[in-house]
């Protein structure tokens, strides 16, 4: 769902100029793309015109399961929707979103385990319909009236209230389960974490897994609303969650659910979610973990042994992701990177590592890349050896002086390529009619590869890599989860395996087959020097490094690895006791009906983009009426609103054209809207209107290395405004006119160090703003005016984990004369303009610094009943300097005290911080109280 990008879409409805320093919403694709669609009765496929296979591919599959997908909501019917294919993104998702009505599927996707074994597209074509059929279900009785007092704003507002992200999440995957011989539901992996906590005495509540944690890792909403669906489906019949959700509808404000459920089935909630927590820890118990000392949440993944050193990746909630050198019982920080253990690949040497990393695209957010980053162990240097790459997986050669990888072309082919150290493409080929998940050099000739079909089934092969061939199937296609390859010295294969309800480390010695590990939980990331072998040993509190020797590996059967033996009968890979279901026909829906799709071109200018699809009341800075509407890329949006000004309480109406295809970014706007400015120290005021028309542009820049992000924005505008009906001191003028040429201009940019799990604030910041206002007025001089805003600000550790320093800086200019022009509030300030416990009034020049030490206090996860959430605890000492120039007054205002802050949840939907604050004015030595909401840390 993306609901929180499209109320920020709503809020930028409100602003009254085209919000230059702001960057807006990015979620294109490269304009040289050519568009086509396809349709059929139950959908629309958008489309690359290279993309026509897999879109009919598509088109079939989501025309097949619409017939059952939505059954268990009594929809035989489902209405017909708008689905993008974005085929430049590197990360693999899919999502179902509102303003407008449509899905967007992204088409990388092989490489990785954690979505289940069941074939991309057709985990997408299940698990993304049923959000279809969610959302449409769903808007009935109340949540209709919501739609057509404020079209799908509404109804993202009633399920932003009323629906927990947990029920459509944790649904979808009960349906990819039920439906599929595959499913997150049949892989042990996707349910470990919850089955680690369940089965300790550290079973999070409701409220901690609805609201989150600082104290532990938790899973996500997909997890445990998986778990929670399944439940009731189990205890009250498939058609409980329609029953709850139609009740819901009904009424669709904040905690209904609860309430619904009650009325649906008799039983409380609470009870409902402890039962189910009990009911999986019961069926779980033949795998209850030995006792264990408590610890704070950490991950120790991908150990290799070189030498006499261990490395590892250890991961915790006050950390980075840190590469380990561990030695003579010391341990030694060799870098910091990104990692994820289920979506990004590692291998290391004696003398380097190598990893991929997920870069954006300098402009379109529907583009990017996965770049080879090697790593000298020595130096702890990084070095990005490819650019605009989409590459997983990597591995060396036993000298290490090449890597292999898993390579996704921009023609949607999967690659074996080999790459020397500097990123040199040495051989770059693909396996007819497969797709390469995951390869490893076997040899210097030979490379064992888990290659994926056409309907998703994975196999265990090996290729010679110089006839580009498969010479030897090791294991035959199944839907077994397999993963994490790795080749010894002595040529012995280790892998990732599903058995039994847990995911388990194997052995192939090119002859047979051996179990390495007979785990409670979960075996990752093997390695092995020849003699011993390591993996990551989950358990409580996350995981560890685990050796054992090689020889302790057990006979095994290949046959148990296939044909569906592997699955056990635990919640891990089978709670509801679902039948796997057969497809035997997918393969036939590439070519099924191909004559009869007539692809059309898409043309931005798609009727959509003239038919609103968000009205009504808006929210914002002020308030007021609006409406919007966009194409269905996202390239081109019109919106219109009338409202009212927060900070003059002026009426205004305005209508934008914004053009997102191109690098700029156009904006053009019309703009009806009244003015009322008071002088600083003094009770004059004058009011007038005036009517605008202008033209922004916006270049936004994004970059990423590593850990550290940098975002820029150049933008400028201008505008032709003229004036009218003026007032001073409420005497009015009817005949004074006047007109001005205005323009603007900012550059921003922003540094930073991404956050940790418990961070407060970015550990590193460098920002720099400023911003040019001109209105010219060619006739008169005396009413021109300029402004010039800056913002500066820096933050930087202190001295534990998760506190830190900010220092800001802002400077406000404008002409200071009484017959200026004056400009709007700037809408981009957060907090307070002036020094704490001092009002802002409009000035023609002030200078303002702010130095912060920002620290966590606790992290108490205390709720009260369901209507409050208190997740953390921190607290900020300040002290506020502010220099305010006028042409009468000079003045400097200074303030310092603490505040206290609540990180809290309102009502089980609504994040909200709450604040306390005490300070001391040293102007006039004056003591005060104040509580404050708090959106962000602004000052």
């Amino acid at each position: 769902m993306r609901f929180v990008l499209s109320l920020a879409s709503l809020v930028l409805l409100t602003s009254t100029a085209f919000a230059v320093d702001v960057i807006p919403d990015l979620a294109q694709s490269s304009p040289h793309l050519q568009w086509h669609s396809i349709e059929n009765e139950s959908v629309r496929v958008i489309y690359p015109d290279y993309l026509q296979v897999e879109s009919v591919y598509i088109a079939n599959l989501v025309e097949h399961y619409s017939r059952v997908v939505g059954n268990t909501y009594g929809i035989e019917t489902p209405k017909k929707f708008d689905l993008v294919i974005r085929s430049e993104v590197a990360e693999p998702n899919g999502y179902v979103a509102l303003a407008p009505r449509r899905s967007e599927w992204f088409t990388s996707s092989m490489f990785f385990p954690y979505v289940g074994s069941t074939e991309w597209y057709q985990t997408l074509s299940i698990h993304e319909y049923r959000h279809v059929n969610q959302f449409d279900f769903f808007n009935q009785h109340g949540t209709r009236v919501l739609y057509f007092l404020m079209g799908e704003f509404g109804e993202q507002l009633a399920m932003a209230m009323s629906l927990p992200s947990w029920y459509f999440e944790g649904d979808a995957v009960w349906t990819e389960t039920k439906y599929t011989d595959g499913g997150r539901g049949r892989s042990p992996r996707f349910m470990a974490r919850l089955k680690a906590l369940v089965l300790s005495d550290k079973i999070p509540t409701y409220d901690q897994f609805l609201s989150g944690s600082y104290r532990t890792d938790l899973p996500n909403q997909y997890v445990y609303g998986y778990a929670l669906i399944s439940y009731g489906t189990q205890k009250y019949g498939e058609d409980i969650w329609e029953n709850v959700i139609r009740e819901v509808s009904r009424l669709p404000i904040p905690l209904r659910l609860y309430v619904a459920f009650k009325n649906v089935t008799g039983q409380s909630f609470q009870d409902f979610y402890n039962e189910a927590m009990n009911d999986l820890r019961t069926k779980w118990k033949d795998d209850m973990p030995g006792a264990e000392a408590k610890e704070d949440f950490r991950e120790h993944s991908a150990p290799y042994k070189v030498g006499d050193s261990l490395y590892f990746i250890r991961q915790t909630l006050d950390t980075h992701p840190q590469l380990i050198r561990q030695a003579g019982g010391e341990e030694h920080v060799v870098a910091e990177f990104p990692y994820n253990r289920e979506i990004m690949g590692f291998d290391l040497t004696a003398d380097h590592a190598v990893y991929t990393q997920f870069l954006p695209d300098e402009r379109y957010g529907h583009k990017g890349s996965s770049d080879l980053v090697v790593l000298n162990l020595k130096s702890g240097k990084k070095q990005q050896v490819t650019d605009g790459e989409r590459i997983y997986n990597p591995s060396f050669n036993k000298a290490g002086s090449k890597i292999i990888t898993t390579r996704f072309k921009t023609d949607q082919t999967w690659h074996i390529t080999e790459f020397d150290l500097n990123g040199k493409v040495l051989q770059s080929f693909a396996l007819p009619e497969s797709k390469v998940a995951e390869v490893r050099y076997l040899d210097d000739a030979n490379a064992v590869v888990i290659l994926g079909g056409k309907t998703g089934l994975k196999s265990l092969v090996i290729v010679d890599l110089k006839t580009q061939k498969i010479t030897k199937e090791i294991l035959p296609p199944s839907r077994n989860m397999l993963h994490s390859l790795f080749v010894d010295a002595k040529g012995q294969l280790l892998f990732e395996g599903q058995y039994q309800g847990h995911t388990e480390v194997f052995k192939y010695d090119g002859q047979s087959f051996a179990r390495c590990t007979s785990t409670k939980l979960g075996a990752y990331t093997p390695s092995s020097d020849g003699e011993n072998f390591y993996y990551s040993n989950q358990d409580t509190y996350g995981s560890v490094v685990s050796t054992a020797p090689l020889s302790s590996c057990g006979a095994f059967e290949a046959a148990q690895l296939v044909d569906f033996k592997y699955l056990g009968a635990s919640p891990s890979d089978n709670y509801n006791g679902f039948a796997p279901q057969a497809f035997p026909d997918q393969a036939d829906l590439y070519t099924k009906n191909a004559d009869q799709y007539q692809a059309q071109p898409y043309p931005d200018f798609d009727k959509k983009l003239f038919i609103p699809h968000t009205w009504g009341l808006n929210v914002g800075r002020g308030g007021g009426l609006g409406l919007q509407t966009d194409n269905y890329l996202r390239t081109l949006s019109l919106s219109a609103t009338l409202g009212s000004s927060a900070e003059e309480g002026k009426a205004f109406a305005d209508l934008n054209f914004d053009i997102k295809k191109y690098y700029p970014i156009f904006r053009l706007q019309v703009e009806n809207r009244g003015r009322s400015v008071e002088d600083f120290n003094t009770d004059d005021k004058v009011e007038w209107t005036e009517n605008t028309a202008g033209l922004g542009v916006l270049l936004p820049y994004i970059k990423k290395w590593g850990l550290y992000n940098f975002t820029g924005v150049l933008s400028g505008s201008a505008a032709y405004t003229d004036t009218s009906s003026y007032e001073f001191n409420d005497v009015v003028n009817e005949d004074e006119t006047s007109f001005f040429y205005k323009t603007s201009s900012v550059v921003s940019l922003t540094w930073n160090k991404s956050l940790k799990a418990r961070s407060i604030i970015a550990p590193w910041l460098l920002n720099y703003t400023i911003r040019y206002d001109d209105a010219d007025q060619p006739d008169n001089s005396m009413m021109s005016s300029y402004r010039v805003l800056q913002k500066a600000v820096l933050n930087t550790p202190a001295f534990a984990d998760n506190d830190g320093f900010m220092v800001t800086y802002d400077e406000q200019k404008q002409d200071a004369s009484l017959t200026s022009y004056r400009f709007l509030p700037d809408e981009t300030v957060v907090g307070y303009v002036f020094s704490r416990g001092y009002d802002y009034e409009n000035v023609p020049f002030y200078q303002k610094v702010s130095g912060n030490y920002v620290v966590p206090l606790a992290y108490p996860d205390w709720n009260f009943g369901g209507w409050y959430y208190l997740r953390r605890l921190y607290s900020t000492a300040f002290f506020d300097s502010t220099f305010v120039k006028d042409e009468d007054v000079n003045a400097t205002l200074n303030s310092y005290g603490a505040e206290m802050y609540f990180e809290s949840k309102i009502l089980r939907f609504l994040p909200m911080t709450f604040g306390v604050r005490v300070l001391q004015r040293l102007e006039d030595d004056k003591t005060m109280g104040q509580f404050f909401l708090a959106s962000a840390l602004g000052f």
